[in-house]
This record gives C-alpha cells, structure tokens and sequence, in this order.
C-alpha cells in the first residue's frame, strides 16, 4: 500500500507545491515576488496528457528545458510507479514494480537536485528561497525509492 502512496504524494508535492519564490525588481512596478510551482513547468504538458495528446513536444513540452524535463519525471513517474503498485499487489509482478519505483525516485531526487544546485549557483537567489514544495518532493522521492529497494527483496 505504502507502495502506491508515496509515489502519488511526490507527484502531488512536484506539481502542486512551490518550488522557489522568484523575485523581480522594475523601475515603475517595484520589487514583486512569484511562487513558482510545478504546475509553471509541466502545466500544459499534464493538460495535453488529460486530452489524450500524449507528446512532450512543441505545444506540449514542458517549460525551461532541463528544469521542465526533471520536474516532468518527477510528476509523470511517481503518478506511473502509484498506478504500478497497485499491479504491484500481485506476488510476481511486486518486485517488477519496485524496479520503477526505484526510477520515480531517483526522479523526484534529481528534479531536486537540480533545483538546489541552481540555488547555490544563482545571484539572485538563495536556500531561502526554496519553499516546501521542493523539500516535500525530495522527502517523498527518497522514501520512494527506499520502499522500492524494500520491495525489491519480496516476502
């Protein structure tokens, strides 16, 4: 059971969380603050799937490249490995599972540690920044990929 819900929760903090608070300064608008969450990276990408369009190109591509792409892993992968573990529950196919569970994980920690280390190297922003969103999906990403590695050994 732990199996299907931790991977869904990943994906539910990686899309619906905030990520990072981005401020911006204007000459005649001020200092203002966006809370950035998953939804501004893969947004249209999750509305093209719920369309039956399933293409992450053009249209549908997730936004920022690389940052889009990990965070497109970590939303697409926990929402597959939940819907797996539930085929999971059969003795067998369990541990074939687990090996995406595993790869969700590992998902959701390198959306992370992108994010992170895109902290440390910006001018503009720092740790403080970042919002539970992000540390939410690494706590849930790493008992992800704990309970597959569990899961792997059987019964």
């Amino acid at each position: 059971m732990i199996r299907i819900l931790l991977p869904l929760a990943m994906a539910a903090a990686a899309y619906f969380g905030p990520w990072f608070v981005e401020i911006s300064t204007g000459e005649f608008t001020g200092t203002k603050e966006a809370t950035i969450s998953g939804d501004y990276f893969v947004g249209n990408t999750v509305d093209c799937f719920l369309a039956q369009n399933f293409s992450i190109s053009g249209d549908c591509a997730p936004q920022n490249g690389r940052d889009g792409l990990l965070m497109f892993g970590a939303v697409a992968g926990g929402a597959i490995a939940g819907v797996l573990g539930i085929l999971g529950l059969l003795p067998f196919i369990g541990r074939l599972t687990s090996l995406f569970t595993i790869v969700a994980g590992a998902l959701g920690l390198a959306a992370v540690a992108n994010f992170a280390s895109t902290t440390v190297f910006a001018d503009t922003l720092s740790f403080a920044d970042l919002r539970w969103g992000t540390y939410g999906t690494g706590g849930f990403a790493l008992l992800t990929l704990l309970t597959g590695f569990g899961g792997l050994g059987g019964r």
